[in-house]
């Protein structure tokens, strides 16, 4: 008798074993399936246009007017940041003459928005290369 009562315990354990791994491997391949469509849902907003953070060169310039201007790199730090924070694409590469800065190129329908984080960290304005065709 206490051997039955053993063997229904064992089971009962058993079972209960089962049951848990089996929703610990459906949390797992949920979370799996999560990620992939997040990553799916990023890599089709960028061919639709809806870019942000640092881009590349060929499809942050496309068909697009666009502004590039140099900084330091922890001026560029705080840049980051800010184009993170306001979704603004752009696309940045070390220059070339001076190894110490940064050459960020963006989007000129972007540089409003970018103007309004350079004025909290200090940078200063940008304007866009259309804007100063016009001047002269």
């Amino acid at each position: 008798m206490s051997q039955d009562a053993a063997d229904q315990v064992f089971n009962m354990y058993l079972r209960l074993g089962e049951t848990g791994i089996k929703a610990v491997g459906g949390g797992i391949k949920g979370l799996v399936m999560l990620a992939f469509f997040i990553k799916q849902s990023k890599m089709m907003a960028a061919k639709n246009g809806a870019l942000t953070g640092e881009t590349p060169f060929d499809l942050l310039t496309n068909g697009k007017d666009f502004t590039a201007f140099s900084m330091t790199k922890p001026e560029f730090k705080q840049f980051e940041k800010a184009a993170q924070r306001l979704s603004i694409p752009y696309h940045s590469e070390p220059d070339e003459n001076d190894k110490s800065l940064l050459n960020v190129i963006m989007r000129d329908e972007d540089t409003k928005r970018i103007n309004m984080a350079f004025e909290k960290i200090g940078y200063g304005q940008i304007t866009p290369d259309d804007e100063n065709d016009k001047k002269k």
